[in-house]
Formats: C-alpha cells, structure tokens, sequence
C-alpha cells in the first residue's frame, strides 16, 4: 500500500511540474529591443523567434513588442511585465499552446493591445493582473481588445490580490468563463464589440474563502451574449457591480438566470441599454445583499425574484416587461410594460402593488385578447395608464375589459388615463374595468362615416356607376 501510495504522489507530482515546465526542449526566451517585432531572431535573448514550446517574457521597461499584420506568433505560455512602459502590440495572431498569457505580474505592469487575433487553446487562461505568490497589489495589468477575436477558456481580471483591466472597443471575445475580480480587483470596460460567454459570467468572484474581492463591469456600448448564468457578487467576500448604460445590450437565455447578490454583495445599475434574461434573482443566499436599480433602458425578465438575503429593487425609470414580479412591488417612475409574450400578455405581482408615479402599460387586441394583470395583495392607482391598440384593432362603444385584479382591493386613482376611455371598480373593488366611451364628437363622427360608407355602396349598386366623392361642409 506504502508503495502504491508513493507512486500516485511521485505521478502527481511529474504531471502538476509538466505543467508549468517548458517541454523538452524548450527555451525560455525574454524579448530584448527596445521597439521591434517579434519575428526577427535578434530581438529576443537568446538568439531565435520562439517556438511554441517556449515561455516568453516581455519584461524590460519600455521594451514594446509587435506582431505584425500576416504573421502568427506561438508560444507555451507569455509573460507581459515591466517597470516601465512595455507593452505587446497584436496586429496578426497570437497563438498560446498550453498554459496562459499573464499581463501584469507581480508589482509589475503589464499591457497589451489586441486589433488582430489572439487565440488560447483549450485549458487555456488569459490572466490579466497577477499578484504572484506574494500577492502583490501594485502592478496593474492592462489589456485592449480593439479589434480582431479573442479566444480563450478563461478571463480573470484581478488575481491573487493584482489589479486587472479589460477594455473593450471592439473586436469579439469568444471566452468560456468570464471571472471580474477573481481572487483581487478587477474592471472590465465595454464600450463596443462583443461578448460570447459560453459558460459563466462572475463580477466579483472571491474564489478564495476569506479574501475579498471587488469586480466592476462597466458596458455602455456593445453586445453580451452570455449562454449560461451571470453572478455579480458571487461568493461572501465577493463586491460586484454591473451598470449598464447607454445603447448596450445583455442576451440572456431564458433558462438561465442573474444573480445579484447571489451571497456577496451585488449592485445592478441600468441607466439605459437592454437586458432580456430568464430570471433577475436579488440577494440569493442568505447573509447576500443585493440591490437593482433601474432607472432607464429595457429590462425583459420572465420573472423578477428576492432570495433570502437583503434585496433592493428601485424602479425609478426605463421600462420593465415580466411576467412576475414576485414580491412587493413599488412603481416610482418607470414602465410597467405587461407580459413578456406580447399580445394578451398577464403578469403577476405576488405581494402589494404601488403606482406612485410612472406608467402601467396595456394593450388590446380584440375583446378577448388583451392584457391582464393579477395582484395577489392590494394596488394602489396612480401615474398614467397608457392604453395601446395593436393590429389595427378598433374597439366599439361600450366594449370593456378587465384589467388589473387585485385580491386586497384596488384604492387610489390614475393622473391621467388616455382619452375615449374610462376606469371603474368591480366586484366589490377587486376588479378594475377598462371601458371604451369615445367623447360625443368621436362618436357622432364614427357613426357618419359607418353612414357614408353605407351610401356609398348603396349609390355604386343602384346606379351601377362609380359613385362621386362626397364632401362635407366646413
């Protein structure tokens, strides 16, 4: 058994050193001009262009580094670091064969700008901003993804206790897991191009118990497309913060779900752009604390949900469309945009239900189709009720539908209901009916146009001749 025991630990050991151990063979080359490109064998020392079984460090001070356009660069791993202003500028392709790219190590920093394409095959990491061993915090690794596609496993930004930044302009990150203060802190800012997240999304992950760590996710232009859940404030020491802003759109399946506060902390801020996900779920696990805040753009969720920690959610403006806002629930300025479906859309609010101000949304379609809304406490009226027809639909005199039920009662009154319609309360104000009244004049005209109509056929049958139009006085 002794000897069994041995040998696993002694293979352990041998494939843990393989993998961060150069192959047979390999050489650890250090770029070593000034400015230049790295296919030219007397920029680097020693003497060669790497092959793609060497580490590579790019570590003096001002030392920059070009790929260039039409060529394609391997190595096993790559180290971006210096003192001073070093950087590695991709304009071809970066090819990395194993292990990582670490950009910013140490107390050291690190940049690198990316308009061409840079690839890590499977397993992977694209690290930006490394502490070390020693978990230093005051070398910043930088990178810009410009242009072109980066693809890798992972992204952590901010590992052991480093500082990691991710800006993004444009070109398309294909990455499987996305990690925004992995172990440190960590920024990712999104001001075009786009996202494939194929696995997990965390802004604020604390992946070691007992260390904090604080992610930020900034997006104000761009497109997210994240296949999986996205978690801002994942594990208890966990920060995490995601705004959204401007033309910036996140596309969620609808199976899967946003987490914030899932049991760190997390705050969710949309000025603008669009979300379309399955589930927003709020301070998921006990001891969490999460906070939403939406105060413009669009915000579609088939289900708003608390969990069992502390949750916030502020509707303050923008427009949000659900199916279920599973809580109580206050309107202070924004779009209640009924169902996510569409046409004869319903939604559900579990708890109490306050108008303060803004809109309640609905749309009619026929007599039976239409939107509806179920309170299972009490609604309070108030703001605008904002009444659309969809598909040409016009509706006739007295035609009325029932809206909104709320099982506490209904109180309170609109500011403002659109014109031609009227509001009352039914069985025992539970019910909140919608009726078509259209003013005398809408009315009287409705009717003489029914009665032009009519007189035009009926002069086109007997004369057999294409009736004149009619015109009617001033």
């Amino acid at each position: 058994m002794r000897v069994k025991l041995q040998y696993s630990l002694a293979a352990g050991l041998v494939v843990c050193l393989a993998s961060i151990t150069p192959q047979a063979g390999a050489v650890t080359k250090e770029f070593d001009a000034d400015s230049g490109n790295w296919n030219v064998s007397g920029n680097w020392s020693p003497t060669g262009i790497p092959a793609a079984a060497d580490e590579v460090k790019i570590k003096y001070s001002n030392n920059t580094c070009f790929i260039p356009n039409g060529y394609t660069a391997t190595a096993l791993r790559m180290y971006v670091y210096s003192e001073g202003t070093g950087s590695l500028v991709v304009s071809g392709t970066m090819q990395i064969s194993t292990n990582w790219i670490k950009v910013g190590f140490e107390h050291n920093d690190g940049r690198m700008y990316q308009t061409g394409n840079v690839t890590l095959d499977d397993g992977a990491d694209l690290i930006i901003g490394d502490g070390g061993s020693n978990r230093y915090t005051d070398g910043p690794g930088s990178y810009y993804l410009q242009g072109g596609t980066l693809s890798a496993d992972s992204l952590r930004l901010g590992t052991n206790a480093g500082t990691g930044n991710m800006y993004q302009s444009g070109g398309t990150a294909i990455v499987n897991t996305i990690q925004v203060g992995y172990d440190g802190t960590g920024t990712y800012q999104m001001t075009g191009g786009s996202i494939y997240n194929a696995g997990t999304l965390r802004v604020g992950y604390a992946y070691l118990a007992g260390t904090a760590a604080t992610g930020t996710f900034t997006h104000s232009a761009g497109t997210m497309t994240a296949s999986s859940d996205i978690h801002i404030g994942y594990n208890a020491n966990g920060t995490g913060t995601y705004t959204l802003s401007g033309s910036g759109v996140v596309l969620g399946l609808t199976s899967k779900t946003l987490y914030v506060g899932r049991s760190g902390t997390g705050t969710y801020n949309q000025t603008g752009g669009s979300i379309v996900i399955g589930t927003v779920n709020i301070a998921y696990n006990a001891g969490s604390t999460g906070t939403f805040n939406l105060s413009g753009g669009s915000l579609v969720a088939n289900t708003v949900s608390k969990g069992s920690g502390t949750a916030t959610f502020n509707f303050t403006g923008g427009t949000l469309k659900t199916d279920n806002v599973a809580f109580a629930f206050t309107n202070s300025g924004g779009v209640l945009d009924i169902g996510v479906g569409g046409v004869n859309g319903s939604a559900t609010i579990d708890g109490n239900l306050t108008l303060s101000s803004g809109k309640l949304k609905m749309e009619l379609a026929s007599l039976a189709s239409y939107d509806k809304l179920a309170v299972t406490g009490s609604a309070t009226l108030g703001g605008v009720l904002d009444i659309s027809l969809l598909s040409g639909y016009t509706p006739n005199y007295n035609d009325s539908w029932t809206i909104l039920t709320a099982s506490a009662g209904i109180t309170g009154s609109f500011s403002t209901i659109p014109q031609n319609y009227s509001v009352t309360l039914a069985s025992g104000g539970t019910q909140m009916v919608l009726t078509y009244v259209p003013e005398p004049s809408t009315f009287l005209l409705l009717a003489l146009g029914g009665m032009l109509r009519l007189g035009w056929g009926r002069r086109t049958r007997l004369t057999g001749r294409k009736a004149s139009p009619v015109r009617l006085a001033a």
